[in-house]
């Protein structure tokens, strides 16, 4: 198998999942008008009116109420500090209300960077790791918000970032915010799906220095190339794709969360190295990357409780069911 074969295979697991499938619900005009009104009266004006459209979502949205529930138990069970209360879910879904209204002021640079906590001093080393002459591969999920590094890259961490984001299910939601500021050293790479040629276009970027951003939790709706790991004591599938194609590139791997800890934004960051994957293992290495991956994330949302966005049927335990994504 030559290397472009190996890209395409390695790019068909990073593609559509069954979370891509649901309508987009963005309305440009609402975002811009909250906008206005955050920049008017910030949390004061724009926090009510919040927590008026989350109440609805609560009320009338049961299958929200039944997979933030879900989460919200499996992290009870496994964290014993965060306990699952009456209004937990309500909480939840407000924090993913909020996180969105965060991207769009991070990507309208109103995040400064007085107001994220250095988590055992990962700013500092991610930009130790900046000024390395080889680029990366920054592994995330969706978990907290990846946009804050809006509020540090430019200045203080001299490395462009390449975002990879899959369009399909919020077209509207990515022209917003690509409206709001596209001179940045954080680009976004908008597509469809991840073809052989968007995964040559990350091999490029890697080879010239860049880190590329890829987001790690969620998988194909019809793909058996998947693993199953344990995760909040249930078994979740979690994609090969992201791993594949860091093995394929030959580029360090560093994983980043930026979640909300009581109003602040809390960056960790962990340098992986290059990984390696054995052709005949290949299965049993990336289930042991993908458990660092998982230890990782379940780490952080003892911290965060309230930060896991992935709001639909994650541990399948639920049929014909609608997500929530934006």
């Amino acid at each position: 198998m030559d290397k472009k074969e190996q890209l395409t295979e390695a790019s068909s697991n990073v593609a559509h999942t069954n979370w891509t499938e649901h309508k987009e619900s963005t309305s440009p005009f609402g975002i811009k008008l909250i906008l206005l009104m955050y920049r008017i009266g910030g949390k004061f004006l724009v926090y009510p009116i919040l927590y008026i459209i989350v109440f609805f979502v609560y009320l009338f949205n049961k299958n929200a109420r039944l997979y933030s529930k879900t989460y919200l138990e499996l992290l009870s069970k496994n964290c014993h500090d965060n306990k699952v209360k009456k209004y937990s879910c309500y909480k939840h879904l407000f924090r993913f209300c909020e996180s969105v209204l965060q991207k769009l002021l991070a990507w309208n640079n109103e995040i400064k960077i007085e107001e994220i906590v250095s988590v055992d001093n990962a700013l500092e080393r991610m930009r130790q790791a900046a000024t390395r002459e080889k680029g990366g591969v920054l592994i995330s999920a969706h978990v907290g918000n990846i946009e804050m590094m809006r509020a540090f890259n430019t200045k203080l961490v001299d490395k462009k970032i390449h975002v990879l984001l899959l369009t399909s299910n919020s077209k509207k939601f990515f022209n917003v915010i690509n409206s709001l500021d596209n001179n940045s050293s954080i680009g976004i790479i908008a597509v469809d799906e991840i073809t052989p040629a968007v995964s040559m276009e990350l091999e490029e970027y890697v080879n010239r220095g860049d880190w590329v951003c890829i987001m790690a939790d969620r998988v194909l709706q019809n793909d058996t190339r998947s693993i199953e790991v344990d995760f909040l004591g249930e078994k979740a599938n979690f994609p090969q794709g992201p791993w594949i194609l860091a093995h394929l590139l030959k580029a360090p791997i560093y994983t980043v969360y930026i979640t909300d800890v009581k109003g602040k934004y809390h960056l960790y960051y962990n340098d992986w190295g290059e990984i390696t994957l054995n052709r005949k293992t290949r299965n049993e290495d990336i289930a042991k990357y993908v458990n660092k991956f998982t230890n990782e994330i379940a780490l952080v949302l003892e911290n965060s409780p309230y930060d896991w966005f992935n709001i639909y049927d994650f541990w399948g335990k639920y049929k014909n069911s609608k997500a929530v994504d934006k």
